[in-house]
C-alpha cells in the first residue's frame, strides 16, 4: 500500500528500463535499514509484515504538520478538522483515524487542495455512505482509502476527479462501483479485496488503460468479467480471468497483458472452444507469473480431445514457481508435462492435479530438479503407478524427485498397485499422505528415503497386501515388528519386506532383509 501510494503522489523518480514499484521497494528498505521505520507485527490475514515509525523520529514526522500534513488519532463524532489545522485549505495531505462521522466530511469539504485523503475507522465506526458533492470540492485528490467502513456504494461524482490515481475500498460492503469510474483515465490502483458483497466491475473498466493493480479475489467474486479487459497492458496484477463465449470475454484478452505478475487463475476453460485460441492467449510470454491454476468447471459434459488440445496450448513459461490443474476432462497430459522444456522449471514447488476424470496414468514428474511438495485427489481412472511417474524411460539413470518433500495421494478409488520405484528416487521426501485408497495392494514406494522417518498418520490402506521399505534407516526402526511406533500402522498387510543394505570396512555390501509373510511369524534374516 505505502509504495502504491508514493506512486500515486509521483514521489518516485521515474529510471529507465526500471518499474516504480522496484524503485519504491530499494527506498523503503533503505529506510528500515536505517532504522526509520520499525517492523511491529504480521498481519494475521495475509501473514505480511507491518511497520511502525521508530519512537525516535515520532517528533520528525510531527514536523510535517507545517508543511501541508496531517494526522489525527482520536477522531470522535462531531470532530471538526479546524480545531486541529486552521486555514484548512492549505491541507494536502489527511489521515484521520477514529471514530467518524458526517460532520467529519463536511470538514473535509473545505480543504479543497486536499490530494491525499485517507480513512482509518474505528471498528464502531458508523461510515455508511460518502456525501455525493465530496468529490465535487476535492478534484485535486490524488488517493483516496476508505477501506474498513461500512459504505456500500460511491457517489458517480468521483469522476469529478480526474486526477485519482488510487482508491482502496477493500473490506467495506460495497456491492458495484459507478459506471462513471471508467473515465479516472488517471487512475494506477484499485483495491477490493474483502469486499464479499461485490458482484461486478463497470463496463467502462476497459478504459482505465493505465490501470495497474487491480486488487480483487475475481473467480471467488465475480459472475462475469467486464468486456475488453485486453485493453488493460499495464496491468501488473490480476488474480483471475472468467472465460466467456461473448466477444471481449475470450481467453485471447489475455495475449497483451504480459506485465503481469503474481499469480492468476484462469476459470470456467470448457469455454475456451479450440486450442487455436488457446494459444493466443500466450501465456508462454507471461514470464513474471509464479503461480499459475488452469480451472475447468466440475459439473459439466467432457470433450477429452478438445481439453487435450487447449491444455497443451496452455504451456506456461519456465519461471513458473506453482502450478494447479483442477478439474481437466482429457485422458492425457500435455507434451510439455513430460518433455525437457518442462524439466526446466527449475524454480517450480508445488504443483496439484485434482479430479482429473479421464486420465488414466499420472505424468512424468519424476525430471523436476526443484519440486518440494505435489498434491494428487481424485484421479479415479488410475489404476497403477509405474515408472512413468518417475521417468520417460525405464531404464534412465537418474534419481527421479531429487527435491520432493511433501507428497498426497487424496481419494484414488482404482488405484491398486505402486511399483516402478528404483534405488535413489524421492531421496527427499519427508511426508507421504495416502487417504481413501481403498483398493490399493502393492506398495514398492519406499526405497532409499533416508529422511522418510514415520508412515502416514492415516496408516496405510487396509486392502493393502506387500509393502517393500528399502534403504530407510529412520522407517525401518518405526516399522519394527512390535516395538516400532508405526507397527501397528502396517501390521495389517500378509507381506511386508524390509531391506536394509550395509557396508563393512573388510568385504563386500551386506543387505539385512526383514521378511514378515504372517504377523505370527518371527523374523528372518
Amino acid at each position: 500500500m505505502l509504495i502504491q501510494l508514493w506512486i500515486a503522489e509521483s514521489l518516485i523518480e521515474e529510471r529507465t528500463n526500471e518499474r516504480l514499484e522496484d524503485i519504491g521497494n530499494n527506498v523503503f528498505h533503505s529506510i528500515v535499514s536505517q532504522g526509520f521505520i520499525v517492523p511491529l507485527s504480521c498481519d494475521f490475514n495475509d501473514g505480511r509484515p507491518k511497520y511502525k515509525v521508530s519512537d525516535n523520529n515520532i517528533s520528525n514526522i510531527q514536523q510535517f504538520s507545517s508543511n501541508g500534513y496531517l494526522l489525527v488519532e482520536d477522531v470522535v463524532p462531531g470532530f471538526k478538522l479546524s480545531d486541529k489545522w486552521g486555514d484548512t485549505s492549505q491541507l494536502s495531505h489527511l489521515s484521520l483515524h477514529g471514530k467518524i462521522d458526517l460532520i467529519t466530511f463536511e470538514a473535509i469539504k473545505k480543504c479543497e487542495y486536499l490530494r491525499t485523503l485517507l480513512i482509518n475507522p474505528r471498528h464502531d465506526s458508523c461510515i455508511k455512505l460518502v456525501p455525493w458533492d465530496l468529490f465535487l470540492r476535492l478534484n485535486l485528490l490524488r488517493a483516496l482509502k476508505l477501506s474498513q467502513t461500512h459504505i456500500s456504494q460511491l457517489p458517480s461524482s468521483i469522476a469529478n476527479v480526474k486526477s485519482l490515481r488510487y482508491i482502496d475500498v477493500s473490506e467495506t460492503p460495497i456491492i458495484t462501483l459507478p459506471e462513471s469510474i471508467g473515465s479516472l483515465h488517471k487512475l494506477l490502483t484499485l483495491k477490493l479485496r474483502g469486499c464479499t458483497c461485490f458482484v461486478a466491475l463497470p463496463k467502462g473498466m476497459k478504459n482505465l488503460t493505465k490501470l495497474q493493480h487491480l486488487d480483487l479475489d475475481i473467480v471467488g467474486q465475480l459472475s462475469p468479467m467486464p468486456s475488453g479487459m485486453g485493453n488493460l497492458i499495464n496491468l501488473q496484477n490480476l488474480s483471475g480471468f472468467i472465460v466467456d463465449r461473448d466477444d471481449g470475454f475470450h481467453i485471447c484478452e489475455l495475449k497483451n497483458l504480459n506485465n503481469l505478475r503474481g499469480e492468476i487463475c484462469i476459470s470456467r476453460l470448457e469455454r475456451v472452444p479450440n486450442s487455436e485460441e488457446a494459444m493466443e492467449a500466450a501465456l508462454l510470454t507471461k514470464n513474471y507469473l509464479n503461480k499459475l491454476e488452469l480451472r475447468w468447471s466440475d459439473l459439466r459434459v467432457e470433450e477429452a480431445e478438445v481439453e487435450e488440445g487447449i491444455l497443451e496450448c496452455l504451456q506456461p513459461h519456465s519461471g513458473l514457481k506453482e502450478l494447479h490443474i483442477l478439474f481437466y476432462g482429457g485422458s492425457k497430459l500435455p507434451s510439455w508435462f513430460g518433455h525437457p522444456s518442462f524439466a526446466d522449471l527449475t524454480a517450480i514447488r508445488p504443483i496439484t492435479l485434482y479430479k482429473f476424470k479421464n486420465c488414466q496414468f499420472l505424468p512424468s514428474l519424476g525430471e523436476l530438479p526443484s519440486l518440494k511438495f505435489l498434491y494428487i485427489a481424485e484421479m479415479n481412472t488410475v489404476s497403477e503407478v509405474d515408472y512413468r511417474f518417475c521417468r520417460n524411460r525405464e531404464d534412465q539413470g537418474h534419481h527421479a524427485f531429487p527435491k520432493l518433500e511433501i507428497l498426497k495421494f487424496d481419494v484414488m478409488l482404482k488405484l491398486e498397485g505402486w511399483m516402478g520405484v528404483q534405488n535413489g528416487d524421492f531421496p527427499s521426501l519427508v511426508k507421504l499422505t495416502l487417504v481413501y485408497c481403498p483398493k490399493l495392494n502393492t506398495l514398492q514406494l519406499f526405497h532409499h528415503c533416508p529422511k522418510l522417518i514415520s508412515m502416514p498418520n492415516e496408516g496405510l490402506p487396509s486392502s493393502l497386501e506387500f509393502l517393500l521399505i528399502k534403504d530407510c534407516p529412520e522407517l525401518k526402526e518405526q516399522c519394527s515388528k512390535g516395538k516400532g511406533q508405526d507397527w501397528c500402522k502396517i501390521a495389517h498387510a500378509p507381506s511386508i519386506w524390509i531391506v536394509i543394505s550395509t557396508s563393512l570396512s573388510l568385504g563386500p555390501p551386506l543387505t539385512l532383509l526383514l521378511l514378515y509373510t504372517n504377523r505370527n511369524l518371527s523374523p528372518q534374516q
